[in-house]
Order: C-alpha cells, then sequence, then structure tokens
C-alpha cells in the first residue's frame, strides 16, 4: 500500500500520540532501570579496606560490582586512583581462608560475596619490595580477626600472632610451592613458664568437689608425637586436658569423655588459648581439628566446638575477670549459662551493667538485647549440663537453609517460595547444622530472596506495627496527590539550594570529586545504603509513580543545574517528594519524616515490591495484605484499625 494513502487514513494527532507513547515507554524503561541498579546497589555490594603505608589509618571505599561474583581493581576507578596503580603495580589482597595475603595484579580476578568486606595492602616496590606489616598499621589486625571464612574447614581464630620476635635482619626466604604436611607435635608437661593467658594458673590437679573422681589418669601421660622431633614455641606446654578431672552430671557416651560439658570452665577456657596458640603457627601449619585433638585428646566435633568458642570469643571481658578471680571449681557450662545472663556493658563511667539496672535506666543509652539467648531459654537450660549435639533445633521455628528464625504466621507467598525451592533442593543434615531436616540447594544464592522474605516477615513487619506504616496504598489517589504538590516540586526544580538531598548530592561530589562520580556507581551506593529508591515504606511501586508524575511535570526538560533530567529526579525529587508524603501521612517535622523514610525502606521494598506482571503483583499483593493483618491481629497494638493511605 502506499505511504501517501497511509498517511491520509490518520488523524490530526495521531503523531504527536506516538511520539508521546514513545517517550512514556522510554520513561518506563529508564524506571526500570534504575529499581535494578537500585536492588543491584543494594545486594551485590563490598566495602574495601585499603593501607597505603605503614602508621597511616585505613581508607574505606564501598564498591558496586557489577562483574560479580567476580572482583577486579581495573574495573574501579576511585579504587585505582588511591592505589596509585598501574598494568605494573601489585596490590595484596587478603584470604582468610588460607590465612594470607595474595598478590594482585591490576587485571587479576578475585571471587567476592555480597556484603564482603575485602582488605587491602599497597606494594608500592613491587612484589620484591617490603610489605606492609599488620601490627604497624592500625587497625589491621583487627579486621584480620574479624574475617571468617564461609566454607573452610578451618576457621580462623581470634587469637593474636605468636610472640615470637624475630630479629629484623633475618631475610625471610619464599615460601615453597610444595606443600607442607602437618607432622604430629609433642605435648609435654610444662618445664618452664608458659607464656599463654593461662600462666598464672597452677596446673596441679584440683580436689574432685563432693565425689569420688570416675577416672584416673595414668602413671604416665602418653605423648602424641615422638619427643625427639622439633617442636614448635607453644606445642611443648600444652597438657593433655583429656585427663583433667571430671565435672558435671553428663561425663561420658559410649566410653568416650564428653566435651565440654564434663570440664571446668578453667580447662576450656585454657585449651581455647592453646589450641590458638597451636594454629597461629605458620610451620608446620595445624588445623583446628588436629589442635583440638592433641589438646583434648577427643573426638573433634566442628558445630559443638564452633559454638562453644563463640562464647569463649564473644565475651574477652568476662573470661578475663574469670581468670583473675580466686573461683576454681566451677563448670563450663555454668559460667556459660552465667555469662550470657549478665552483660556487660561499659558506659561512661566505666561501670558495669546489668539487664536488670539496664532497664532501669531512662535515658536509653544502655539498652542492649542479647544475641545469644533469651531469657526464656535461659532459665529453661540453667541447671542442666548438655552438650549441643543433643538439642537439635527445632525445624518447625527455623529456616531449612540458613537455620535463622521461622516466622510464626508464615505469609503466602513465603510458603509458596518455599515449595519451589524444595523441588530444587536435597536433605543436608550433618555436624554443619543442627537441623535435623536442613536442607542444601546449589547454587545458595537460590535462596537468597527467600531468607531475606523470611527474615523481613520476623522483623521488620513487627516495626511496620508499631510504626503504623500502611500496609495497603490506593495507588491512584496516590498519584493525585503528587499532583497536588507539583507547587513544590517546581520550586525545588527552580532553587535546588534549599533541598536536603540536593545538599547531599552537592557533598557527594566534593566528596568524590565529580558530578560523575556523584551520579556513579560509588554515588549510588552511597544514596541507596542508607536511602534505598528513596521512597521509604513506598517502595518501588511509589517510585516508579513518582518517577513517572515528575517526568510528566518536565516534559521536554534535558537537564536541570547540570544534572540529567532522569538523576535529578531520581536522587532529588523523589526523595523529596516521599518526605512531603510522609509528613502529611504522619503530622511530621521534616527531620521526623527523614528518620522514617530512611527506616521503612526495607518495608517499602517488600511490601511494595513492583512486578511487571499484573496478576502476578495482585496475587503478591494480596499474600502481603493478608500476611500483614494477621500479624497486626496478634500485636499488642491491636487497637489500630486497617487503614488505607489516601
Amino acid at each position: 500500500m502506499p505511504l501517501a494513502s497511509m498517511w491520509q487514513q490518520t488523524s490530526d494527532g495521531w503523531l504527536q500520540n506516538r511520539q508521546q507513547a514513545a517517550r512514556e515507554e522510554d520513561v518506563r524503561q529508564q524506571i526500570k532501570k534504575t529499581n535494578l541498579e537500585s536492588r543491584q546497589t543494594r545486594e551485590l555490594q563490598v566495602t574495601i579496606l585499603s593501607w597505603l603505608a605503614e602508621d597511616q589509618d585505613s581508607i574505606a571505599l564501598s564498591l558496586v560490582v557489577k562483574t560479580f561474583p567476580n572482583f577486579r581493581i581495573k574495573d574501579h576507578g576511585e579504587l585505582v586512583n588511591l592505589l596509585g596503580m598501574d598494568i605494573s603495580s601489585w596490590a595484596e589482597i587478603y584470604d582468610p581462608v588460607k590465612d594470607r595475603w595474595v598478590a594482585h595484579s591490576i587485571d587479576m580476578s578475585h571471587l567476592v560475596e555480597r556484603d564482603a568486606v575485602l582488605l587491602l595492602r599497597r606494594l608500592p616496590n613491587g612484589l620484591s619490595g617490603d610489605r606492609l606489616r599488620p601490627h604497624h598499621c592500625p587497625g589491621m589486625v583487627e579486621e584480620m580477626n574479624k574475617l571468617h571464612p564461609v566454607r573452610s574447614k578451618r576457621k580462623r581464630t581470634n587469637s593474636p600472632e605468636p610472640k615470637t620476635s624475630v630479629p629484623s635482619n633475618v631475610n625471610h626466604t619464599p615460601r615453597p610451592h610444595k606443600r607442607l604436611h602437618s607432622q604430629s607435635v609433642a605435648i609435654q608437661d610444662p618445664q618452664t613458664p608458659s607464656s599463654s593467658k593461662m600462666s598464672d594458673t597452677p596446673l596441679t590437679p584440683r580436689p574432685f568437689p563432693d565425689i569420688e573422681p570416675l577416672y584416673l589418669p595414668p602413671a604416665e601421660v602418653p605423648q602424641l608425637a615422638d619427643t625427639s622431633r622439633p617442636t614448635t614455641p607453644t606445642s611443648d606446654l600444652a597438657p593433655l586436658l583429656k585427663y583433667r578431672l571430671f565435672c558435671g552430671k553428663r561425663l561420658r557416651r559410649a566410653g568416650e569423655r564428653l566435651w565440654p560439658c564434663s570440664f571446668y570452665a578453667r580447662d576450656v577456657i585454657e585449651g581455647f588459648q592453646l589450641i590458638e596458640a597451636l594454629t597461629a603457627q605458620r610451620r608446620p601449619r595445624i588445623s583446628q581439628k588436629t589442635a583440638f585433638e592433641q589438646v583434648y585428646g577427643l573426638e573433634f566435633k566442628k558445630s559443638t566446638f564452633q559454638s562453644h568458642y563463640r562464647t569463649y570469643t564473644a565475651y574477652p571481658a568476662a573470661v578475663k575477670n574469670f581468670i583473675d578471680s580466686p573461683e576454681k571449681e566451677l563448670s563450663w557450662n555454668a559460667f556459660r549459662n552465667r555469662t550470657v545472663e549478665v552483660i556487660e556493658v561499659a558506659d561512661s563511667e566505666g561501670e558495669a551493667v546489668t539487664p536488670e539496672n539496664d532497664s532501669q535506666s531512662g535515658d536509653g543509652k544502655h539498652s542492649r538485647a542479647s544475641s545469644v539467648s533469651s531469657s526464656s531459654s535461659h532459665n529453661s537450660n540453667t541447671h542442666f549440663d548438655f552438650d549441643d549435639d543433643d538439642i537439635p533445633l527445632d525445624p518447625t521455628k527455623v529456616c531449612p537453609y540458613c537455620d535463622e528464625k521461622w516466622p510464626e504466621v508464615p505469609s503466602a507467598e513465603l510458603l509458596r517460595q518455599r515449595e519451589i525451592l524444595e523441588k530444587m533442593s536435597f536433605p543436608d543434615p550433618g555436624p554443619h547444622s543442627a537441623n535435623p531436616l536442613h536442607r542444601q540447594i546449589v547454587p545458595a544464592v537460590r535462596a537468597a530472596s527467600f531468607c531475606s522474605l523470611h527474615r523481613f516477615e520476623t522483623t521488620v513487619i513487627d516495626i511496620a506495627v508499631r510504626e503504623k506504616w500502611p500496609q495497603t496504598v490506593d495507588w491512584v489517589k496516590f498519584e493525585n496527590r503528587i499532583w497536588r504538590s507539583q507547587a513544590a516540586i517546581q520550586t525545588i526544580i527552580q532553587d535546588p539550594s534549599s533541598s536536603l538531598f540536593h545538599q547531599i548530592l552537592q557533598v557527594t561530589v566534593s566528596n568524590l570529586g565529580s558530578l560523575d562520580r556523584a551520579l556513579g556507581s560509588g554515588g549510588r551506593y552511597d544514596f541507596s545504603s542508607k536511602y534505598g529508591n528513596g521512597t521509604g515504606y513506598y517502595g518501588e511501586k511509589g517510585c516508579v509513580i513518582i518517577s513517572r508524575t515528575c517526568h510528566l511535570m518536565t516534559n521536554g526538560v534535558q537537564a536541570i543545574h547540570n544534572i540529567p533530567i532522569h538523576d535529578f529526579i531520581a536522587r532529588i525529587l523523589v526523595p523529596e517528594v516521599t518526605l512531603l508524603l510522609i509528613a502529611e501521612d504522619h503530622d511530621k517535622s521534616q527531620e521526623q519524616a527523614l528518620h522514617t523514610l530512611e527506616a521503612s525502606s526495607r518495608y517499602g521494598n517488600e511490601m511494595f515490591n513492583f512486578i511487571e506482571d499484573e496478576a502476578e503483583d495482585r496475587r503478591y499483593a494480596a499474600s502481603m495484605h493478608a500476611m500483614w493483618k494477621q500479624r497486626r491481629r496478634q500485636s499488642a497494638y491491636v487497637e489500630i484499625d486497617d487503614t488505607t493511605v489516601q
């Protein structure tokens, strides 16, 4: 058909309508891209701690890894400029699994995980030059001790390096590529004063309280290795703690002594210190399992050991106070329960605050909840010695993938996702989990959104009920409210200097050096990590509607004050409009509305998630709303009526 006849059949406004539809489609795609970038910013980010020289503080830099899970230095210009690297330069990245620093060039790839922390130190003189010494770099040793490998049979302990002085004039030969096999280490009775923390504690057997010993040590303590072999600085000080006196009610299982419920607290603490000293040595390298078997002479159970070792590392002040105290005959389980019950918080005057007097303080400075156990679970276990392996988790109260708390009344959406994941996963009970119905899915990231949703339902939803955040929104009326705020929006467009978020953007520009960087991945991370999409409890749907409405108000505008229109809307207008709406919802000041915007971002992203499929969107919204109403009925805030934001 000739084109002329086609044009003759069109109406007068046909071309304008087509152009308007094309512009709206461009806006929709741009908003969709913004939401995806915001999700990526929230999920695929890492923190870099860099040391450039000794006696200088580390420099923190937050980056978004677009090539996740592969991280390369050259992909991040800010990091390249910070380290001053080029194609021939080298830097070292700390590997917590192998407990060593690994050299990386600018284009080498390093596997990272979500929210990972990478430790970097510069090599200004290349691979053959001197390294930055950890103890001469402020905070480096502490950061190394904080990192724990996720998938490793040997977890790094929080112990410092062995206290062995090495003369500065000794040349360190490079480590051979061939792996050295661990050799057996002799463990003898102490002959010289110990350098460990327990050196002031007498190692002579203590009198057994009230009952006769059930097990007597042999005349000679057997050695674990030939004493003619060279020993490490700490191995010759390690006694066989297996033959210390028994305590508690449960002593043996299948003829083998139980650990740690049959040991005194001092023996368990001494064992932890000896294990730390053994695993900290370099040659030969000793795994945590081998060190445990050498110190205790018992079978190593990783889950049980890690559970009790976490208590030891989490309360160093309580451990030190106990060692310095004259108290001798206290079982490990009794010490553990007492430590968990009394949480010491150092206030400005240096006093110890217990949960009782802490709750009575009106200023709220010392309010803290125990992250180890609740008072109810503590009271049920106070008078009983137990072994962790004998108390499995209740499968109905924990997630089958991450073993975290499961909501009492899960939403239909959560149950639907669980049913889907069960078809892709397989049972995986074992020593790594106390949940007998634990499941494994490969890759593990498939369960990330599922676990995020059940964490939301067990934590954030209760806050939403208390703060009276909306559970449903009439989006048509919501858009009309935005149009009624057009005068305030035009004022910000004409003079953005009065805008709080324009001021935040200017601070980011001054910190990063240019507007392009402030609008790039680094600046986008700074914004998203604190404000999310900038729409608070209105979530991604609110972001889509506010962005679309602001684009219609600024139709044809390409930039405002040298800021591209899309970035100006996403970084300034969207959060500013949200502040106006939140302040109107709850009759709050701008400062109070800003606090609500920050606190409710996660709630909004889960409650009002943007899904393009309308049927799927309705089903998801119905599931979230039903769960919200159920939680409110169970809440103490039953007097709150269901409200719909107008």
